[in-house]
């Protein structure tokens, strides 16, 4: 043989194991392992010789420690025995919690094996074909059958890895199952017979029990609603994640999928948690009828559910005005015309109805200020009066509610009082934008708890008072607050104060604020998902054809806050609303932009475009939207029909 093994360690002086830097030198070439030296001799060593070896440990501060020994060559190293630890997963960034078929991860098996003198075998080198057998499984080896010996990495080690002798387990090879699979490793040191035995078990990667629950709130067909759902593995750990539940959860045999339908789907929240949604398409039903689904995953005890759907939703009481249409405005020019699209509506399960008015049903107006026609009301705003008037929803000839109103039109005398747009804190950039991070100043009546419509132009004049090289005010129709830092000449926040003067109704008032400027950047701490208002969603999920796609807009982020009545034409059917630490909204605060599993459709993040674009789009695609912002990630998934 040309080659004998020494162990060794290196202790300070409390005999504490330490790391330390030796020279080593002797009677062959000598290759140190770390806890063992491997010394080479080209003539071969013979039992009973003599081998010199010499170590020499810098230590910092120290005197060197030099340690001279001279020992014999006995009979070769044998493990006399051997045992195996628990599984485990040593992979740096691990996506497995326990040993599933499929994983990635490295899994390995750690292997406790002693010689003849008591001592830990940490040669890796020692394992494999000359000195050991083991069992033949494809897991432990992708090239020959045989097992792979694995040693953590220095990396690893110094993330706080025991240094051990694994047999590392390829789980990503093992076929996936429904079933949890067993395999058996055994190992034999070929030098002294010793041998060890385990049966390590890889679990089905996926769901194996779910419990379902129909809601508390009317199953009405037509509108989505959000079905109870928990699902739990193999091991007993709840799945909520949705790429862990897309593959294996069945509603009546057919797999639930993402992206509003007919039936069950998931919808992914911004957190990647997957929530159940069910929709019945029976909206031409006029009485309440049952349904049912049976849930089953990757073999599980099967689940069912009973539940009954009602009559599609319909207009059924007037709840009152749109929150654009006041109930009192300041005496000044102009009319204010209400209308049914100025109302809003309940259901007769007693839910927001948001929708158009279905056909056959009509509202009508009666009393102060009524059209002729009956379909509308008039409010002239340049006298103080106060309009009753009545809404009346009909389905056909029979009257479904009906609901007063009283609209005030108040000189200023007769107004509670004014509230004055707060700036609070605002940004300072190195170079001055009012355009893009001033805010408007702008004055509001106050009616008890109630907004008072003011005639435009109240506010007459704002100016800065203190800290004017920070803080400034642009005129231009409206009166617009920004702030600088002069160029970076501000490297925290300040604050000064500020002049507002309104005039309602000839009195002229004055108040005084303070404004906090700073010149940290702009960082989302809101994101919304918007959508234009002929389009409906169901939480983050949007429907749109091939033609919203094509010859649609393509917008997909705000740059100012939303509004019902805009034009969205630009805008694909859905898009982002994202405000920062100041309440501005803004594009800048969103990073980046991409689609996470689609390619055919791309995002253009140039100079904050964020726009979409598509390759052949059709019928069937699915992708999703994802926003990526300092506060995580919002998504919006699509589904083109």
């Amino acid at each position: 043989m040309n080659k004998v093994i020494i162990n060794y360690e290196t202790v300070d002086q409390f005999d504490n194991h330490i790391t330390a830097n030796v020279s080593w030198s002797g009677s062959g070439s000598v290759t140190d392992k770390g806890s063992y030296l491997e010394v080479y001799n080209s003539s071969g060593w013979q039992m009973g010789m003599p081998v010199m070896i010499t170590g020499i440990a810098q230590v910092t501060g120290m005197a060197p420690v030099v340690v001279n020994e001279t020992l014999t060559v006995s009979e070769p190293r044998k493990a006399t025995s051997i045992s195996f630890g628990e599984i485990e997963n040593i992979d740096k960034d691990p996506e497995d919690q326990y040993l599933v078929q499929g994983s990635s991860d490295i899994w390995v098996l750690p292997v406790m094996a002693y010689d003849q003198d008591g001592d830990l075998i940490n040669d890796v080198d020692y394992f494999g074909q000359k000195n050991s057998a083991t069992s033949h499984n494809v897991i432990l080896s992708p090239a020959d059958g045989k097992a792979v010996w694995y040693f953590p990495s220095k990396t690893q080690v110094a993330d706080g890895k025991a240094e051990k002798v694994y047999i590392r387990v390829y789980a990503n090879l093992m076929p996936e199952t429904s079933v949890p699979t067993s395999v058996y490793i055994n190992v034999v040191d070929k030098n002294s017979g010793s041998n060890a035995s385990d049966v390590i078990e890889l679990m089905p990667n996926g769901v194996n029990k779910v419990i379902v629950d129909t809601p508390d709130d009317y199953i009405v067909a037509g509108n989505p609603i959000e079905f109870m759902f928990e699902a739990y593995n193999f091991v007993g750990d709840r799945v909520t994640k949705y790429d862990s539940l897309k593959d294996s959860v069945y509603a009546n045999g057919v797999k639930i999928t993402k992206g509003e339908k007919n039936g069950f789907y998931w919808v992914e929240d911004a957190s990647e948690n997957a929530k159940l949604m069910y929709k019945n398409g029976n909206t031409s039903t006029t009485t309440q009828f049952m349904d049912y689904a049976t849930f089953t995953a990757n073999g599980s005890t099967p689940v069912q559910v009973n539940f009954l759907v009602y009559p599609s939703s319909n207009p059924y009481a007037i709840t009152g005005l749109d929150e654009d249409f006041y109930e009192y405005y300041a005496v000044q020019s102009g009319t204010e015309t209400i209308n049914a699209n100025s109302l809003t509506f309940e259901d007769q399960y007693g839910y927001e109805y948001d929708k158009s008015i279905p056909s056959g049903y009509e509202v009508r107006f009666t009393g102060d200020g009524a059209a002729s026609n009956n379909e509308s009301v008039t409010i002239d705003l340049t006298d103080a009066e106060v309009y009753t008037f009545y809404a009346t929803l009909y389905n056909g000839t029979q009257i479904v509610d009906e609901r007063s109103f009283d609209v005030s039109v108040l000189t200023a005398s007769d107004i509670d009082s004014f509230e004055v747009t707060q700036v609070g804190k605002i940004y300072a950039p190195s170079t001055p934008n009012y355009s893009k991070y001033g805010k408007v100043i702008e004055v509001v009546g106050k009616e008890g708890n109630k907004k008072v419509k003011l005639p435009s132009g109240a506010v007459t004049n704002v100016s800065a008072i203190t800290n004017t090289e920070y803080l400034s005010v642009n005129v231009n129709g409206s009166f617009t607050v920004y702030a600088t830092s002069n160029g970076g000449a501000l490297t925290g926040d300040t604050s000064a104060q500020l002049l507002v003067q309104y005039q309602i109704g000839g009195s002229t008032e004055i108040e005084q604020q303070t404004v906090v400027i700073s010149p940290e950047a702009p960082r989302a701490v809101k994101v919304d998902i918007k959508n234009d208002p002929d389009t409906s969603m169901s939480g983050n999920s949007v429907r749109v054809s091939v033609s919203d796609i094509t010859s649609g807009g393509s917008n997909l982020v705000l740059d100012q806050p939303y509004d019902d009545y805009a034009n969205f034409d630009a805008f694909f059917p859905a898009f982002f609303e994202a405000t920062d630490q100041y309440g501005k909204v803004s594009k800048e605060v969103i990073s980046y932009m991409y689609v996470s599993d689609n390619s055919k459709y791309t995002i253009n993040n140039t100079s904050y475009a964020y726009t979409l674009s598509a390759t052949s789009p059709a019928n069937g695609d699915t992708f999703t939207i994802v926003a990526v912002t300092a506060m995580g990630t919002v998504q919006i998934q699509v589904i083109v029909d």
